[in-house]
C-alpha cells in the first residue's frame, strides 16, 4: 500500500491472530504506544519493505525514514514538538532515562530468551506461525530461533543458564514495581516515555506469555505492573480489539 509522503508511517512488526497485542515486538509496541500517548496521527505498514528486521521499528515521513526506538521518539518529539518527559525535573529524567534503558536493552532480552529458548518456545511458534502447514513452521522456527540464539549470545543474556535469565528478569520487574509504587504512572498521573517502555515489556508478558516465570511473578506479587498496563490499554487503546484482529494496515484516528 502506497501512503501519501506527509503521512507519518511506523513500520513495525505483524499482529498476529492467536499473540492479542497490537506488536509482540516491545520496542514496536512502545514506539506505537507512545504516538498514541503523544496524541500523533499515523499509519502503521507491517509490510516493511527495504528495512533492515534488525533495525525494526522504524518511522517514515516525507521520504525519510528512521530507525529504531531509540532514533524514533527524539525523531517524533522534533518533528511533532511534543515531548511526554518535558515536565519532570532533572532528577526525575535520569531515573527515566535509566528506566527505560534498562527495559529496552535488558529486560526486553529476557522475553525473547524465554520465546525461542525456553521449553515454551513450540508453543510460541504454533502461536507465532498459526495457519501455516507443520514443514513450514518446522523449517522457518528453526532458522528463527538459530538467529535469535545468535542475538542472545551477542548481546550476552544468551551465556547465562536459564535460571539465571529469569532472576535477571525478576530483578528488573521488582525494580520498576517498586519505582510505581500506588502511582497511576512512574511519575505520576501523566505517562512518560519511560511507561511506554513498561507497557511494551509488560503487555507482551500477560498477553502472550501466561504461565512464564515473568507473568506468575507479575500476576502473584507485582499486580501494579498489570494495573499499569491494563490502563494504558484502556487510556490509549479504546480500539484494541479492532487493532489486534487488524491486518498489515489500519489507521489510528486523533483522538477528539
Amino acid at each position: 500500500m502506497a501512503f501519501d509522503s506527509k503521512t507519518l508511517v511506523l513500520r513495525i512488526f505483524p499482529r498476529f491472530a492467536k499473540l492479542p497485542v497490537p506488536s509482540i515486538s516491545p520496542s514496536c509496541l512502545k514506539l506505537e504506544t507512545y504516538a498514541r500517548m503523544a496524541n500523533i496521527q499515523y499509519h502503521v505498514n507491517t509490510a516493511c519493505e527495504n528495512i533492515d528486521k534488525v533495525n525494526m521499528p522504524a518511522v517514515e515521513y516525507d521520504g525519510k525514514v528512521v530507525v529504531h526506538s531509540a532514533r524514533c521518539i527524539p525523531y517524533l518529539n522534533e518533528r511533532y514538538g511534543v515531548e511526554l518527559d518535558r515536565d519532570l525535573s532533572e532528577e526525575q529524567k535520569a531515573t527515566a532515562t535509566t528506566i527505560t534503558a534498562m527495559l529496552d536493552e535488558h529486560t526486553s532480552w529476557t522475553l525473547l530468551y524465554h520465546r525461542w529458548c525456553s521449553d515454551y518456545a513450540t508453543q510460541f511458534r504454533d502461536n507465532l506461525m498459526y495457519g501455516f502447514n507443520s514443514f513450514f513452521k518446522k523449517i522457518a522456527f528453526c532458522c528463527f530461533r538459530c538467529d535469535t540464539q545468535k542475538k542472545l549470545q551477542a548481546q550476552g543474556m544468551g551465556r547465562h543458564t536459564e535460571a539465571e535469565v529469569y532472576s535477571l528478569a525478576e530483578r528488573d520487574l521488582r525494580a520498576v514495581s517498586t519505582l510505581l509504587g500506588d502511582k497511576p504512572y512512574l511519575f505520576g498521573d501523566r505517562p512518560v516515555e519511560a511507561d511506554a517502555s513498561l507497557f511494551g515489556i509488560v503487555a507482551n508478558v500477560i498477553w502472550t506469555m501466561q504461565e512464564s516465570p515473568q507473568e506468575k511473578l507479575i500476576s502473584g506479587e507485582l499486580p501494579n505492573l498489570a494495573d499499569h498496563a491494563q490502563r494504558i490499554k484502556k487510556e490509549f487503546y479504546p480500539d484494541w480489539d479492532e487493532v489486534i484482529k487488524s491486518e498489515s494496515f489500519e489507521f489510528c484516528k486523533k483522538k477528539k
